[in-house]
């Protein structure tokens, strides 16, 4: 009898054993899972912030785009008006200084004929600067007179 005893007071104490061991990773398990929660929580949190962010990020881009594409048409403009200007100013080498001025006179009406048409095709706010760029250029190449208020 006593070592049936023994026999089931050892069981006992190895299943009471297995038990406390069971419960000690019960607890490391619930404590990863609370860890787990609350970074689950904190990433929900900061999900709806990347989102925004991310849509700023595209309107941007595509805010960019555009005004590359816009750019690029100007930039295209451009390089058509100079090429413009330079079949221009081939045409005009060979004329006279009278010949150049009269005809730049009639064709343009003086500096503020090319500056209106460069306004009237919308090239005044999308060039910017450029715009003066080709007045000048024009003026250096001789292909515009100049203005009659330096004249005075």
């Amino acid at each position: 009898m006593e070592s049936l005893k023994k026999f089931f007071e050892e069981k006992l104490q190895s299943a009471t054993g297995k038990i406390e061991a069971l419960n000690g990773s019960k607890r490391v398990i619930e404590d990863k899972v609370e860890k787990h929660k609350l970074l689950y929580d904190a990433l929900q949190t900061q999900l709806p912030n990347a989102r925004v962010e991310l849509n700023e990020a595209c309107e941007k881009a595509s805010s960019l785009d555009v005004k590359l594409e816009d750019k690029s048409t100007s930039c295209q403009e451009l390089e058509a008006t100079c090429l413009d200007l330079q079949l221009h100013l081939e045409r005009h080498s060979n004329l006279t200084d009278d010949e150049k001025e009269s005809e730049a006179e009639q064709m343009t009406g003086g500096d503020q004929g090319i500056e209106n048409e460069l306004y009237m095709n919308g090239e005044d706010q999308t060039t910017g600067g450029d715009q003066a760029e080709v007045v000048e250029v024009a003026r250096d190449s001789n292909i515009l007179a100049p203005s009659t208020e330096a004249l005075s």
